[in-house]
């Protein structure tokens, strides 16, 4: 039986990479997207090209709290074990002080920290079934500190910080742990513990 990753923005770069690299391994993709339906769908043709009915596609928004919780019954509903969850899906853009916005703080908090949140909330049950993991995305700017990005810096800091909790709290059934930008760079990083590499 293969196993199963959840990508959450994976129709594009650093998520596609991913998708691209466990489907080389082998394993059942689904594939979450928000606007970029051509690009889910052209991923997942790709993929089962080469690999069939191995990749499928979910449209969600991640601000809405009702399409997170539809995100997680269909993902539930797609492959018999979820094995791998990455929170990659950000949303990325400046915030002047002068500027700031309730609508800025709901979008940026919605697809960076309360999302994930919820969808690892909402896929615990089978992430725990399967001793599965979870990797969420993070930001070394953080550490610098960015001027005009305080929402997005806010966001990403909270999604640090219940990547080191929930690592605690979920242990030993869940590992929980972080992926820095820089390092999804490197394709090695991408298989982990949880994986073995082709030969």
């Amino acid at each position: 039986m293969n196993k199963t990753i959840l990508i959450t923005g994976a129709a594009k770069r650093i998520g596609k990479e991913i998708a691209l690299t466990y489907s080389d391994l082998g394993w059942n993709i689904i594939i979450h997207f928000n606007s970029s339906k051509d690009d889910a769908e052209k991923l997942a043709n790709q993929i089962n090209s080469k690999n069939p009915n191995t990749a499928k596609i979910i449209q969600a928004n991640l601000d809405v709290d009702s399409e997170v919780t539809r995100l997680v019954d269909e993902a539930k509903g797609l492959f018999e074990t979820i094995d791998i969850l990455v929170n990659n899906a950000s949303t990325f853009y400046p915030t002047p002080i002068e500027d700031i916005s309730l609508e800025h703080w709901t979008n940026l908090v919605g697809s960076n920290l309360k999302g994930p949140l919820f969808l690892i909330n909402g896929l615990r049950d089978k992430l725990k079934e399967s001793n599965g993991s979870i990797i969420n995305i993070t930001d070394t700017n953080l550490s610098k500190g960015v001027a005009n990005f305080s929402i997005y810096s806010a966001a990403k800091g909270g999604l640090e910080s219940i990547t080191k909790g929930l690592a605690r709290e979920l242990a030993p059934e869940i590992t929980v742990m972080p992926l820095l930008l820089e390092q999804c760079l490197s394709r090695r990083m991408l298989y982990g513990p949880m994986s073995k590499k082709k030969k």
